[in-house]
């Protein structure tokens, strides 16, 4: 609710009529609301692909030692 307040704030100048301040305050709650949802999904699809990158790469790396160790016996 900060980020819209601080933004509302900052972008008063836009609004035209201020009978309308209470509706034009909401939007921009609605819009930082969505837009915080949607940083976080991306963050939380980013981070599941980045383990499971790891994930792959541990498995070559533990299927390149063990080939290692079985071609040394």
């Amino acid at each position: 609710m900060q980020e819209a307040l601080l933004k509302a704030i900052t972008h008063l100048d836009q609004l035209s009529d201020l009978a309308k301040f209470k509706g034009w305050l909401l939007q921009i709650a609605t819009n930082e609301a969505r837009l915080k949802r949607r940083v976080a999904s991306l963050i939380a699809l980013l981070q599941c692909r980045l383990n499971s990158g790891w994930l792959v790469l541990i498995g070559a790396i533990i299927g390149l030692m063990t080939s290692t160790f079985h071609i040394q016996l």
